[in-house]
């Protein structure tokens, strides 16, 4: 499952996923992808964008999405991303696995397909 509110930035990784050989489900709302989560939707790995705006449905946020994803599907790594360190830990102890760091794009690429091969070995 992938999270992210730039469409040029998740179509671009949502391209870059594919290729590299995992199915990917792509949300930029979250109330969107807390509903799904919450129908049952399968997924191997969550990569969340953190500073996510929903202007569509009910006042959600990622904290809720974490939540709800380490109830139904515990055993499922979450990565966060944004252009911000988690210099608390704080999203660690909501059951995160790793917080990812956004910066130049070829960089961000190279760097987020290493954690995620990291936690989904093929």
């Amino acid at each position: 499952m992938y999270f992210e509110d730039d469409d040029d930035l998740r179509s671009c990784t949502v391209k870059l996923l594919e290729r590299g050989g995992y199915v990917v489900w792509p949300f930029s709302e979250t109330h969107e992808a807390l509903e799904a989560v919450k129908e049952g939707l399968r997924y191997r790995l969550a990569l969340l964008d953190l500073t996510m705006p929903d202007t569509r449905g009910p006042r959600q946020d990622v904290d809720d999405l974490i939540r709800e994803s380490k109830k139904r599907n515990p055993s499922v790594p979450i990565i966060t991303a944004s252009g911000w360190p988690d210099k608390v830990g704080e999203y660690k102890r909501k059951g995160v696995s790793e917080h990812f760091i956004k910066l130049g794009l070829r960089d961000c690429f190279d760097n987020l397909l290493a954690l995620i091969e990291k936690h989904l070995p093929q």
